[in-house]
């Protein structure tokens, strides 16, 4: 067994967990550079990175694209039938998946 597909949450896991507003009320959200590059190093092996998360961003949307992480999926109320359904498109067992998340909701897919 080994792990094909890593999956992430964003605010917590791939952020600080800090959400800011600016005066305009646009929301911000700091990524760590290191973790960018693990990610791309991760999919030069032929890996795949997928992200799923509950809010919703253009910010999330902007870091994907900048990453080519090609599966994300926000405003996810049921990250595991997300998840499921994707392991299904990329016929991948459970088995082979990592999920990373910091929160109650992202317990379903750990």
């Amino acid at each position: 067994m080994s792990i094909e597909l890593i999956v992430l949450d964003v605010d917590g896991t791939m952020t600080d967990s800090h959400i800011t507003y600016s005066e305009n009320g646009d929301e911000i959200k700091a990524f760590n550079v290191k973790d960018g590059l693990a990610i791309v190093s991760w999919m030069r092996l032929g890996k795949k990175v997928a992200i799923i998360t509950g809010r919703s961003s253009e910010i999330v949307k902007r870091r994907a694209k900048e990453l080519h992480i090609e599966h994300y999926y926000q405003g996810c109320d049921d990250k595991l039938t997300k998840l499921e359904e994707l392991i299904r498109s990329l016929d991948i067992s459970m088995e082979n998946v990592a999920a990373i998340g910091d929160d109650l909701n992202d317990y379903c897919m750990l």
